[in-house]
């Protein structure tokens, strides 16, 4: 259909996006930074770009600008998105100052973002009026927030077709359902296909792998095909086998701590189905029951022991998918029975009891019922939100309990040792508002060591601390942002001479983005013009801040010709001249302190030649 570039650092976003937009029918090259996809403009001709906002080395925003600038691309329509910047008046500006197409705020339905982009194309040209993408069903969430157990019960439960895609990092694993049974796992980590499958089973040896797949290639059969062909397995075996590798990739992803998923409705690309004889949710609760040991899921529950067990309207559609002794669990629970009273009824099986009362709870099948808050969850309550209170004010390596410098290594002990404390699923309450607080206390927690973990997040917040700015570094850049929108209005005031307008926008642009050198001097040389509070105080209180803004960045060349500027007015030519050519040593092409400087020149050569001729001796 369409040719798309796709601009995105988040790995996750990105690769869940290009599937989807491939699914519609388009093409799509992407990029996880805004230089890169400004380069790739000279080879490619993309008939429309897909990019957020903030992103490394160039923005979206500048990424776009230099689209508007560019004679070939200056008509390519764009589509920016953020979740960052959901203020209409930055969104506005993205449109008329940047020249975006659309802006899109993250998250967004798939369904409109394609319809949106079809919208799009349609007026471009690229796609004729009565035509549009393929439509994009399905769901998408995080791990472990997302709910992997509810999202497998979904697509089962409601005998979908299409495929649930993985991706934690680098790694994507897929996952293909027909009618609500798997067919087949694609990994992208080589130990995880059939190959190395087979070969950590002894069935194979990794020269045969070798030689099946240059076979394979000449021959373009499957892996399995060839492997038969050679003889090294039986038909039946490659049965086997690929059903105990699609179990054991199924239960493997119950051992991912985060990451995203994403599940696409549409028909799949296979010529014969292998049907599977093994229950789908009932390999997902034996996954959840090897994974969660008896001990954790004890301390988990504790704080619940006494409360009665309601059913929801899921637990009649899940019965049947699991094993008979967790059936007769469920058989207990009727809304009267506290969690104590199912396991004295079933005194011999703790490990059954906890288990099959977990993978019900994360299927949302039962709750546990209300019960009354007490003095001891008010104490907790009240001493989570005193350690939130605290994080208000503090850097990402004070949240973290480290210094400024520290390792990678003790900045994950620091990590591990906070989560060990924090993560909510060590919490030992039901209860929602103490659950809420430990989720935003573990998330601020999660967030500076994302940060601090990643050399270049990294880097760029270190930046911004020495800037004076602290928080989220998506913040801050917001903040910077808009501080640089203020500047370049001041900017357009000060040309106009509108100097009151002009000082409040570079007034706000210091207080946005405290640490720029720039809005400093601009913001002196305003309040000189305007002789704010009379010449003798604006004079000194110019000169103040352009030197505040110096202490910053001592190479901003229009601070010295403004320094030049308020030496002129107080009859000090000599230091005019030096700070001019202080000005020119940092930009040789600052055109006002070149023509200031030739004009003094000029002068002071006509004057050397009018006293020559009037008082001097020719010699």
């Amino acid at each position: 259909m369409a040719n798309l570039l796709l601009v995105d650092d988040d790995d996750g976003i990105r690769e869940l996006l290009k599937v989807s937009l491939e699914k519609a029918g388009h093409r799509v090259r992407d990029y996880r930074d805004g230089m890169a996809a400004k380069n790739a403009l000279e080879t490619e001709q993309p008939h429309v770009i897909v990019s957020d906002c903030l992103l490394p080395r160039l923005s979206g925003f500048d990424l776009c600008a230099h689209v508007r600038s560019n004679a070939a691309t200056a008509n390519l329509p764009v589509i920016l998105m953020s979740a960052m910047y959901k203020d209409s008046k930055v969104q506005k500006e993205a449109l008329t100052k940047y020249g975006a197409n659309l802006f899109i705020t993250k998250p967004f339905n798939l369904a409109e973002f394609i319809s949106r982009l079809d919208e799009l194309l349609k007026k471009a040209g690229v796609i004729e009026a009565g035509r549009a993408s393929q439509k994009i069903t399905g769901f998408a969430g995080e791990l472990p927030d997302g709910n992997l157990a509810m999202a497998i019960f979904k697509v089962v439960d409601e005998k979908r077709t299409g495929t649930l895609r993985l991706i934690q990092g680098e790694r994507v694993k897929e996952i293909m359902f027909i009618d609500g049974q798997p067919e087949y796992v694609k990994s992208s980590v080589e130990r995880e296909r059939l190959g190395q499958f087979l070969a950590a089973k002894g069935k194979i040896s990794q020269q045969q792998i070798r030689d099946a797949l240059q076979i394979m290639g000449s021959l373009k059969s499957k892996f399995g095909e060839t492997l038969i062909q050679m003889k090294l397995i039986s038909s039946h075996e490659l049965y086997d086998f690929l059903r105990e590798q699609v179990i054991w990739g199924i239960r493997d992803l119950f051992s991912w701590t985060d990451g995203k998923y994403q599940f696409i409705d549409g028909p799949l690309s296979i010529s014969t189905r292998t049907p599977y004889d093994f229950d789908m949710v009932g390999q997902v609760f034996s996954a959840i029951r090897e994974k969660s040991s008896l001990s954790f899921l004890q301390r988990k529950y504790r704080p619940a022991l006494g409360l009665p067990i309601g059913r929801l309207p899921r637990i009649r559609s899940l019965t049947t998918h699991l094993p008979g002794d967790a059936q007769r669990i469920i058989e207990l629970i009727d809304g009267h029975r506290s969690l104590n009273d199912v396991l004295g009824q079933q005194s011999k099986q703790p490990e059954l009891v906890f288990h099959t009362i977990h993978i019900l709870v994360q299927l949302q099948a039962v709750e546990f019922k209300t019960a009354v808050r007490d003095a001891q969850q008010d104490g907790r309550s009240a001493e989570l939100n005193k350690i939130l209170a605290g994080l208000k004010d503090k850097d990402y390596f004070q949240v973290l309990g480290v210094a400024p410098g520290t390792d990678l290594s003790r900045i994950k002990k620091a990590y591990f040792k906070l989560a060990k404390q924090y993560h909510p699923d060590t919490v030992e309450s039901q209860d929602g508002v103490i659950r809420e607080q430990m989720q935003t206390l573990f998330s601020k927690i999660s967030e500076a060591y994302e940060t601090l973990s990643d050399d270049e997040k990294r880097g760029q917040y270190e930046q911004n601390l020495r800037m004076g700015i602290t928080g989220d570094p998506n913040e801050a850049a917001q903040k910077v942002l808009q501080a640089e929108l203020e500047f370049q209005k001041g900017e357009v005031f000060l040309k106009k001479r509108s100097y009151e307008q002009a000082r409040d926008c570079f007034r706000r642009a210091v207080e946005l983005n405290p640490g720029e050198a720039e809005h400093y001097v601009y913001l002196g040389w305003t309040k000189f013009l305007m002789e704010d509070g009379g010449r003798t105080k604006a004079i000194a209180e110019a000169q103040s801040l352009i030197q505040e803004g110096l202490s910053r960045r001592r190479n901003v060349a229009m601070a010295y010709y403004f320094l030049g500027q308020i030496a002129k007015a107080t009859g000090d030519e000599e230091r005019l001249v030096r700070e001019l050519k202080k000005a020119l040593e940092i930009d040789p092409e600052c055109e006002d302190a070149e023509r200031e400087l030739r004009l003094i020149n000029m002068r002071r050569s006509k004057d050397k030649k009018s006293k020559s001729g009037l008082f001097g001796r020719p010699r």
